[in-house]
């Protein structure tokens, strides 16, 4: 009878130990990965626990340094969607707003509410982004808002080409069009728990997302094409029609080569100016510029 009382006197004891034990909070995150072993992108978040930060989260973006640019987007596409978009070669990490398939924009009115915590970690690693943070009052905007008890929040994605490396830490750098881009769902109810213990230590493997449709490769033809266009027509055929003229005295040869020409820079000049829709650089006083140089030189070939 004895050894009875002993015994449960002995299994009393341990369960108190683990009673008075501290409670930790479990860590949330849900992590996407996407499908190109190439060019991986890696997003993870984490939905704090602590009540007293209700419109913050954590996250953990990540892709080879190679690409000019990385983002993600809370949205099911470009049009109000919120960006993480990160650059350079210190690693630049840049709020933005979309406005629908065109560059997203740094919007300073939303940097006067939202602000961007960089965590340990953040930087080149390893031939990576790596952006390891903590944004704050990001959970709503002017267009738009993030649902923290969803299972499904959608999310979109991208990466730049990987050419041209950006060369600034401004906020708002202007952006290449995306090589590849893609969608995908999020489930933030799994992702709600201690942010201590964010980012997970395994962040090769997916979990509570999934991918939306297939990834889509991307590039952009029409800058190269307008210089091709306009640079050639100068420096080509123009000279040629002259030939034609001067040299060889053939009228008709000389017009065929000026009309060909004529048709090629208006094409080069509508690609121009469709490219430009795209882009906020658009907006500066050099493009401005370079577009008042490609309409004289277009209205002057109009006149010849």
């Amino acid at each position: 009878m004895m050894g009875k009382w002993r015994l449960a006197e002995g299994v009393l004891a341990v369960a108190g130990l683990f009673i008075a034990l501290p409670q930790v909070t479990a860590a949330g995150a849900s992590t996407f990965v996407t499908s190109n072993s190439d060019n991986n992108l890696t997003f993870s978040i984490n939905v704090p626990a602590d009540a007293s930060k209700p419109n913050d989260f954590a996250f953990y973006l990540s892709a080879p340094h190679g690409n000019s640019w990385v983002g993600v987007g809370f949205g099911k596409g470009m049009k109000d969607a919120f960006m993480l978009i990160a650059y350079t070669s210190n690693l630049t990490l840049s709020p933005r707003l979309g406005t629908g398939h065109v560059e997203p924009s740094y919007s300073r009115e939303a940097s006067k509410t939202m602000s961007i915590e960089m965590r340990d970690g953040t930087g080149i690693k390893d031939g990576r982004y790596v952006a390891n943070g903590i944004c704050h009052n990001c959970r709503t905007w002017q267009s738009g808002s993030i649902d923290f008890d969803s299972t499904t929040q959608p999310m979109i994605y991208a990466v730049g080409p990987d050419e041209l490396h950006l060369s600034t830490n401004a906020l708002g750098a202007g952006l290449r069009r995306h090589d590849y881009y893609g969608s995908f769902t999020i489930d933030l109810q799994a992702a709600k728990g201690d942010i201590a213990h964010f980012p997970p230590t395994n962040l090769s493997t997916a979990n509570a997302t999934t991918p939306v449709g297939h990834e889509h490769n991307d590039h952009e033809y029409s800058s190269s094409l307008h210089a091709v266009a306009m640079a050639g027509t100068f420096v080509v055929v123009f000279p040629v029609g002259v030939f034609y003229q001067k040299v060889l005295r053939t009228a008709r040869w000389h017009w065929i080569t000026q009309a060909f020409g004529v048709v090629v820079v208006l094409a080069g000049a509508g690609l121009g100016l469709g490219m430009s829709h795209y882009y906020n650089r658009v907006r500066t006083g050099y493009s401005i510029k370079l577009q008042g140089i490609g309409f004289s030189n277009g209205s002057a070939v109009q006149a010849f």
